[in-house]
């Protein structure tokens, strides 16, 4: 059944997220405690590979995530449109409420060093990209997160407990609730 597979890829690919971003952090802390005298340089190398490494998990993330949204379009518009709407979308979306995300996720629930921060979107990258282009649809925010974590408990930094787990009921409520209120319209529509 497509739903289950689904639910498989989605626990799956928050599980390689906490565990791959857990490791990789302690490869690289590891390196920069035993191969470097200045760690402050150290850091300031990985701030720069953040730009690409950003580059990278929004790469993926927007293919998944716009897939996903203009998958429920292709039926009613040309491909190309459907994407390019969603796109935008999503880029008026983060103009509009990424400031608030930004503080949860990147203040409020764990803050990583350059190097650590780098490891997250990494593997977030490395999960996201080979789901997408085999298309199995994920949460790329779920898969970011979940790196995070794992990368700030690998560090033994603050992980704020109270904001991981708000997201969690959130997460839960995100997967449930789209389907109890679809199935909700779609009766009403069959009244008519």
């Amino acid at each position: 059944m497509m739903v289950i597979g689904i639910i498989q890829g989605w626990l799956l690919s928050l599980a390689l997220g906490f565990l791959g971003a857990y490791v990789l952090t302690k490869a690289v802390s590891h390196i920069k405690e035993n191969n470097s005298k200045d760690h402050d340089k150290f850091e300031r190398y990985f701030s720069r590979l953040l730009i690409f490494s950003t580059f990278l998990l929004q790469f993926s993330r927007w293919g998944n995530d716009v897939g996903n949204a203009a998958g429920l379009l292709y039926g009613l518009f040309d491909p190309l449109v459907s994407r390019f709407v969603c796109a935008l979308a999503m880029a008026f979306g983060l103009i509009v409420l990424g400031r608030i995300v930004v503080g949860s996720v990147g203040i409020r629930m764990v803050r990583l060093l350059p190097s650590a921060a780098f490891v997250a979107q990494i593997v977030s990258t490395a999960i996201i990209f080979p789901f997408a282009y085999v298309g199995v649809p994920l949460s790329g925010t779920h898969v970011l997160i979940s790196s995070m974590i794992g990368t700030g408990m690998a560090t033994k930094a603050r992980v704020n407990t109270r904001v991981t787990g708000v997201f969690s009921v959130a997460w839960m409520l995100s997967f449930i609730c789209p389907g109890i209120l679809a199935v909700a319209i779609v009766s009403v529509v069959r009244l008519f």
